[in-house]
This record gives structure tokens, sequence and C-alpha cells, in this order.
């Protein structure tokens, strides 16, 4: 019987749990996630687009303060990260009604909301980051919350226990 160091016990159940997680985000196929993973890199560029236009559009023409521009930004570029996962990223719903889906992409996106005015709040005023500049640093943080919550919430039809049974089958 091979006896293993606690710091190399640590770091394989780290990477077991790091394991489950991906077999659980990718669902049934792994080779899927790639593909939605690049498409809602793709989408998100269009909604960052949107979302940081319309942020310096409220800030620097209509005087607006960062973080309330930050919060309507924020919203613009949700919309349009919603209308490009139904309809192009993600093919796989598990909701079929589409206002109950919605409504929890919503609530997805003001947690998403959050760490972005956190992040923005913090490199302004403790880095002392230009709000723009603040801002990208803040679509870094959201990007990966956004993909991974939304893939295992509402687009993805694989169950926890699946996961854990197809590692322990191999």
């Amino acid at each position: 019987m091979k006896l293993l160091s606690p710091r190399r016990v640590k770091s394989t159940a780290v990477f077991r749990s790091g394991q489950r997680l991906f077999m659980y985000v990718a669902g049934k196929c792994p080779s899927r996630l790639t593909g939605e993973l690049f498409r809602f890199l793709l989408a998100g560029v269009a909604a960052t687009a949107a979302d940081f236009s319309v942020l310096v559009l409220l800030t620097s023409l209509l005087d607006w303060h960062y973080l309330s521009a930050n919060t309507v930004s924020f919203l613009v570029g949700n919309v349009v990260s919603y209308l490009f996962s139904i309809y192009w990223v993600f093919e796989t719903r598990r909701l079929k009604n589409q206002v109950r889906e919605f409504v929890i992409f919503a609530l997805i996106g003001i947690g998403g909301l959050g760490i972005s005015q956190l992040t923005m709040l913090l490199s302004v005023e403790l880095l002392g980051l230009h709000f723009t500049l603040a801002k990208l640093v803040s679509v870094g943080a959201t990007f990966i919350w956004n993909f991974g919550v939304k893939k295992i919430v509402l687009f993805n039809k694989c169950r926890p226990a699946a996961a854990s049974q197809r590692l322990k089958m191999e």
C-alpha cells in the first residue's frame, strides 16, 4: 500500500473536487463545453461592448457617478448576454418557461452586478484606477461567475449525482 503525504492528499482532493465541478458543468458531453465556452467568450465581447459603451456615455456625457452608471450599463450588458445565450451560446436549456428562465438569469446577473460593483469600488477607491480600467478588471471577475453559474443552473441537464457517478466509474 502506497502512503501519500498530507500535502499530496490535499492536492489530490482539490484536483478531484475541481474535476467533479468540471464534469458537472460539462454535463453529458464535456467536449461540448469547449464550444459553449468559446461562444460565451465571443458573446461576452458583444455584451461587454454594450456595457462599456453605456458606462462611458453615462459617466462622460451625462456626468453620472461611475457606480450608478455601472448598474445601468451592467443591466444592458446582461440583456445582450441573455439574448446571445439563448439563441447562440448554449445548446441545452434546462427550463422551458422563458419568463422563469429570464428571471433566474437576471438573479444570477444581480450576483454578477455585486461582484462588478465591489470590484469597481475597490479598484477605483483603493487602487486609484480610472473607472474604465476598473471596469475591465470587473469584466474578468464577473466572466467566471456568469459562465459557471449560468451553465450549471440554466443551461445544463446534468445532475450532480450523475457527474459524481461518472467519476467513480473511471
